[in-house]
């Protein structure tokens, strides 16, 4: 497949905005197409880049001053491609060289009507289509289909040469076949039997129509017509993509899998969706664990996590008793001892005596002890105890005496458990430092925010400056459409120049404030005299010192420097501009 060449515009050429009315092409500048120019002369000065075969050019002082319309037409092997001597009148109809064109046979009309009435060539086949039809029917008689010619065949309806066969053939005796029918005398052009002549009457093939002033069979016209509109698979750009894929891709660019964002490292892209999926996990991951959460200061058995302290409540070699000799040890300890003093020992209950601390240390019967405790719980039964009531005998290690206290403390680390206010999770700033739930949920936002804005694909404003001369190019402006950032300057000349010294150009810029242009900062470019031909690129996006354009500023480029001997018919610039909207920054800097 053939490759295209040019600068692929995905995009329709428009003015700003409505107000903006100049003119975005001349037509006497494009390749091929429709020029206008006053005299002959200055049609044959037509640039041979600026030609192509199937154009047409108005010359409009001839004719009385109503103007004629010439066709460059194909004189190759002859005269050769696109010279002058190719330009022929452009007549109504099917002139040479239409076929070149992109219409389809729907399209194609006629300057004045046929004899028909016909205006379109669709409308001319059909009719023929169906004469020949009617004249090939088995609802026809014989009666109907006359000769064009009486004075050649003789006859003036084919049922009168019919009868006067069948006359002939009477008085001969024999009845003959359609094949064996031939004519007296053949007219030009038909062959000499019936039969071939009645089968060549429904054959495409034999039936010969004018096309581009010769004589072509119908069939070879009708497939010329059709092979000269381009299907849409066959059509490629300048990097020799299908244009059914970049269709393809442009449809699947809103596609979370293909939209690229900054990761949290500032720098690095990841699509959108892995970066959705990471923030999900990092906020899932924020929520605490009863295993995670710590005392803010370690206790006073050096505890510094909950599940520490909470498995000790439950372990008996953790847990701290009163010997009976005034020594604590271990509740397990205490209760191994019991145990292995009761297994050695029967006693009653009323041999058993112990100190208790009753208005002093005094000795007392453990049945005793025994009676005053059953007392106690008989009137215990029957009194009512609140929470509010119930005290630590000593204050606990943060100053509760009562259990109230407790319990609300302990009721308000719960509802901070739930309260994003008072979650403390990772700022995600790389510096071990934290942050509450709420605000990096903020901070999450915002990033989000900020990476989608920077989603948005570059603007790219094309400046093609034919013939070009020292100077500012005022016919080619663009305006911006909101602030941003100049990432790189592409430029080029065509193939064909001839360059003995280097050419230089600026880009300058006009702000909606500004009276005047000026050049832009570092916006100075050379091609040097060896570069024809061959694109140069600056890449301006990784400057310590960026350039940003406010909005609506006008940008056009300035011819600063360019060879008097030089020939050039081609100068093609592209500013590529990044939107950002970074507040605070200095914009439209003059150099």
């Amino acid at each position: 497949m053939a490759k295209r060449k040019g600068q692929v515009v995905r995009s329709t050429l428009v003015t700003p905005d409505d107000r903006q009315n100049f003119a975005i092409v001349d037509t006497n500048d494009v390749r091929g197409g429709y020029h206008i120019v006053k005299t002959a002369a200055l049609r044959n000065a037509i640039p041979p880049d600026h030609r192509k075969e199937g154009m047409i050019c108005r010359v409009t002082t001839e004719n009385n001053g109503k103007g004629k319309d010439y066709i460059l037409l194909s004189g190759f092997p002859t005269t050769g491609n696109l010279t002058d001597a190719n330009w022929d009148e452009y007549k109504p109809g099917l002139p040479a060289g239409i076929l070149t064109s992109h219409n389809t046979v729907e399209q194609i009309e006629y300057k004045a009507a046929t004899a028909q009435g016909n205006t379109k060539l669709i409308d001319e086949l059909k009719y023929i289509e169906d004469q020949l039809a009617l004249k090939i029917s088995a609802h026809n008689g014989v009666e109907d289909i006359k000769y064009n010619n009486a004075n050649v065949s003789g006859f003036q309806t084919l049922s009168a040469k019919l009868a006067d066969m069948d006359s002939k053939i009477t008085a001969a005796g024999t009845m003959p076949t359609i094949e064996d029918i031939l004519w007296g005398s053949a007219p030009t052009g038909h062959p000499a039997d019936l039969a071939t002549e009645l089968k060549n009457m429904n054959d495409p093939t034999k039936i010969i129509v004018s096309l581009d002033s010769k004589n072509v069979t119908l069939q070879s016209a009708l497939a010329s017509l059709g092979a000269s509109t381009p299907k849409v698979e066959d059509i490629y750009d300048a990097h020799n993509t299908p244009l059914t894929k970049l269709i393809s891709d442009a449809a699947n660019a809103a596609n979370a899998d293909n939209i690229k964002v900054k990761d949290t490292d500032g720098s690095s892209l990841v699509t959108l969706n892995n970066r959705l999926a990471a923030l999900d996990s990092a906020i899932t991951a924020a929520v605490p664990k009863v295993e995670d959460i710590e005392y803010k200061t370690a206790t006073t058995e050096g505890y510094t996590k909950l599940t520490q302290k909470l498995a000790d409540i439950n372990d008996a070699t953790k847990i701290m008793v009163d010997n009976g000799s005034g020594t604590n040890v271990t509740l397990a300890a205490r209760l191994a001892a019991l145990n292995a003093a009761a297994s050695g020992a029967v006693q009653n209950v009323e041999d058993i005596t112990w100190k208790v601390a009753k208005g002093g240390q005094i000795d007392t019967k453990l049945s005793k002890n025994i009676e005053d405790l059953f007392a106690a719980v008989s009137t215990l039964q029957n009194a009512s105890v609140y929470v509010e009531d119930v005290k630590y005998k000593t204050t606990t290690t943060e100053g509760y005496t009562k259990l109230t206290d407790k319990l609300g403390a302990i009721d308000t680390k719960l509802d901070d458990m739930n309260d994003p206010d008072k979650i403390m999770v990772d700022d995600g700033k790389g510096a071990s430092t934290t942050t509450t739930l709420s605000n990096r949920l903020k901070d999450i936002g915002t990033q989000i925010t900020t990476a989608v804005s920077s989603a948005e694909p570059p603007q790219h404003l094309l400046y093609t400056v034919v013939n070009p001369q020292a100077g500012a190019v005022e016919s080619l402006e663009f305006m911006t459409m909101y602030q941003c950032q100049v990432t790189e300057v592409c430029y080029y000349v065509n193939a064909t120049a001839t360059m003995a010294s280097d050419l230089r150009f600026t880009i300058e810029i006009c702000g909606p404030a500004d009276t005047a242009f000026k050049t832009l900062k570092q916006g100075t470019f050379t091609l040097g005299a060896s570069k024809g031909g061959k694109y140069v690129r600056t890449d301006l996006s990784g400057l310590a010192d960026k350039i940003y354009l406010a909005d609506n500023t006008r940008v056009r480029i300035n011819i600063t420097s360019i060879g008097s001997s030089d020939t050039i018919s081609g100068l093609n610039v592209r500013v590529t501009v990044k939107k950002d909207t970074t507040a605070g920054v200095t914009t439209n800097q003059g150099a």
